[in-house]
């Protein structure tokens, strides 16, 4: 059990106690339910992806941010990278591998709005670099 199940479970045991006295306090009560589970702790990506020794990966540029269509990616080396997009709740969108190549892009235009965590991998030099990413 994770302290986020253990806080929803203390605020279900809350919204069940108060329900019986003052109703509209339980309705706030519920709502708080709600947003603590929409929100659930994504796993640990360092150890999802095995990269626990790896060091930054630097010079990697990622444009735009905030994207409405394409994500693109500079690399500086010519290399084999493994790029993940994550959503906010953990879930991987996708696994892409560039093979010798510098630069790259992405059509995003069919993901929902919402925020993103990017990884780039280097595999052969240990090296991994996140960012976040707002689809418009």
């Amino acid at each position: 059990m994770n302290f986020t199940t253990t806080v929803s479970i203390l605020i279900l045991s809350l919204f069940v106690q108060l329900q019986i006295g003052n109703k509209a306090f339980a309705n706030q009560a519920k709502h708080s339910i709600i947003s603590l589970n929409l929100y659930d702790s994504p796993p640990d990506f360092v150890s999802l992806l095995q990269i626990e020794n790896y060091s930054l990966l630097k010079n990697a540029h990622v444009f735009p941010l905030a994207i409405d269509t394409h994500l693109d990616i500079d690399l500086a080396e010519y290399g084999n990278y493994e790029i993940y997009l994550f959503d906010k709740n953990g879930r991987k969108i996708f696994k892409r591998k560039i093979h010798n190549n510098i630069q790259t892009s992405f059509d995003l235009n069919n993901l929902e709005s919402g925020h993103y965590l990017l990884y780039i991998i280097d595999r052969i030099h240990k090296q991994a670099a996140n960012f976040n990413i707002e689809k418009k």
